[in-house]
């Protein structure tokens, strides 16, 4: 999978006003700040939310606007994110959804995490872990663990799930 370095927050909103002028809009420092907020600082997820706000031609560039572009990114997959969580076991879409909640997890394995979530015991939920991590749903990073889409981390917790 290509990844791509994370862009300085001060030359995205350059790059992205300067292509939102052509429609005499502009993104503030503070609305941008929240779709870097909202994104993890990933680009791809950046450029969806500005390629959204950009087919909403005729709105103002504010948080609410970037909420509703989320939102409908969201309901696009909707289906897609269904179909993932048909394809885990109850521990897995427990321990995904747990994670998503949190939205970073240093220590999924530790006791704590693991009662408040109400979450099987530890041998359950590291293989419920290796299985998610094996299936690229959760990644692990240096310093934790997250959902690896961001936009489903969001279905998840905004209860996409039903468990």
């Amino acid at each position: 999978m290509l990844s791509l370095p994370c862009i300085e927050e001060p030359v995205y909103r350059k790059f992205a006003n300067r292509l939102l002028s052509s429609q005499h809009r502009v993104i503030d420092e503070s609305v941008f700040s929240y779709i870097y907020q909202q994104s993890g600082s990933v680009t791809w997820y950046v450029q969806a939310i500005l390629h959204g706000i950009y087919e909403h031609g005729s709105y103002g560039i504010t948080k609410s606007l970037v909420d509703e572009v989320i939102q409908e990114l969201i309901e696009e997959q909707a289906m897609a994110y269904q179909n993932y969580c048909a394809w885990l076991t109850e521990n897995q879409q427990m321990l995904l959804l747990a994670i998503a909640s949190e939205s970073l997890v240093s220590s999924p394995l530790s006791q704590q995490f693991i009662s408040t979530h109400h979450l099987p015991a530890t041998s359950s939920v590291k293989t419920a872990l290796k299985a998610l991590v094996d299936k690229q749903l959760v990644s692990k990073t240096p310093n934790g663990y997250l959902v690896s889409d961001r936009f489903f981390a969001k279905w998840l917790v905004r209860g996409g799930i039903t468990l």
